[in-house]
């Protein structure tokens, strides 16, 4: 889309941050938002020579943001630490609404976490071409190994200021998210080094006691990673890790909504227990995403695709095929949420989490024109990324 191109999308509920107005409307200029509001309003600023885009009922809604994705399109970032792993997986997710995402490494050895990070540190200069490339979420490789989940505890390590300066500075300062288990020695005080070095840090892979999130959260740490799965459980009279994480209103939680990895119950207790504003929806996704994949590689080992997850031989779930529509419409239908509110939840929340809701995440003046429509079973029908479209479901579909 042109600069100086202006497009009013119309004829559609807009989600905004109070909610759906059937009666809105969207311009876009080049590359950023220039008005939202009333289309008997906006109408009346635009110039002859604008388009319009009638879009016949469908949802106008800010793109969704993934903090939390290993792999897609047949590949994964840490057994294929390349940047054209990380433009397959940009290339992949406007398809499924993403318009930004954060390409996870796990822990593996330090050389290849390195060049995964690196990868990314180059994607991240070049033109966008797909959804865009945040930043790294570094998930590990100072976990507990006692709550490896997926990771290969060969190579987990204990927390060190030096390996993190390592890890950030040879990854070419790519990372914006760290993931830690905070009650490993060592671990609250890297907390602050995460922090000094523009991070932000979730609590995950972890069995901190309630006692130990709290620390953490007094630290800086602003995050859970995805509750539930890899933590402490809430006990009776040891909330634990996920009971700290419910009751602390300044941890947000990232949730894998893929109806496998969390009882849709259990999406709902996070739901009420948080509120519409401190839950993020992730995916976890693996490298089948997109693809038609029944098996991949992990840890040389042959992970298996089976009824909507991913399993190791052994049984443990070791990540998802979720896309994220697919996470907002479980969220949605399966937890009971309301829809504006689980839209927001991989939006709005995602971006605010990481510090870009003052660039992405929301339909306002002035934001980059993230934008995604939806139809009514919350397929995407177009992706905008910074204005231009990166994904059309095709004019059989208008």
């Amino acid at each position: 889309m042109d600069q100086q191109d202006r497009t009013l999308f119309y004829g559609g509920p807009v989600l905004t941050p109070k909610g759906f107005r059937s009666d809105w409307a969207v311009v876009v200029s080049g590359s950023k938002i220039l008005n939202v509001g009333r289309f008997r309003d906006v109408k009346g600023i635009q110039k002859s020579d604008e388009r319009r885009i009638n879009v016949h009922g469908r949802i106008i809604a800010p793109g969704l943001i993934d903090l939390q994705i290993n792999g897609a399109a047949g590949r994964m970032l840490t057994t294929e630490p390349s940047p054209e792993t990380v433009r397959a997986m940009a290339g992949t997710l406007p398809r499924f609404g993403c318009t930004a995402f954060l390409p996870t490494v796990i822990t593996a050895p330090l050389d290849r976490m390195q060049a995964a990070a690196r990868a990314v540190a180059t994607v991240m200069n070049e033109p966008v071409n797909g959804a865009r490339v945040l930043g790294t979420h570094l998930e590990g490789p100072f976990i507990n190994p006692a709550r490896a989940g997926a990771h290969d505890p060969r190579f987990i390590q204990a927390p060190s200021a030096e390996l993190l300066r390592r890890l950030f500075d040879d990854g070419g300062q790519s990372a914006l998210l760290l993931t830690l288990a905070p009650e490993l020695p060592g671990g609250l005080e890297l907390i602050d080094i995460a922090l000094d070095l523009g991070m932000h840090v979730a609590i995950g892979h972890s069995v901190a006691d309630f006692a130990g999130v709290n620390r953490a959260a007094e630290r800086g740490a602003s995050l859970v990673t995805h509750l539930f799965n890899a933590m402490g459980p809430l006990g009776s009279r040891e909330p634990g890790t996920v009971g700290a994480a419910l009751a602390n209103d300044d941890l947000v939680v990232s949730l894998i909504a893929d109806g496998v990895h969390l009882h849709p119950a259990t999406l709902q207790i996070a739901a009420r227990a948080k509120g519409s504003t401190r839950v993020v929806l992730i995916t976890d996704a693996m490298a089948p995403l997109g693809t038609d994949l029944h098996s991949f590689g992990l840890h040389d080992e042959t992970i298996a695709v089976r009824d909507g997850a991913c399993y190791r031989a052994d049984g443990v779930l070791a990540g998802s095929v979720l896309a994220l529509n697919q996470a907002v419409r479980n969220m949605h239908e399966l937890a009971g949420v309301e829809l504006d509110t689980a839209i927001r939840m991989a939006s709005t929340n995602a971006a605010r989490a990481i510090g870009y809701d003052d660039i992405t995440g929301s339909l306002a003046p002035g934001l980059d024109a993230d934008i995604v429509i939806l139809d009514e079973d919350l397929s995407p029908w177009l992706t905008l990324v910074q204005g231009e479209v990166r994904y059309h479901a095709g004019s059989g579909r208008d």
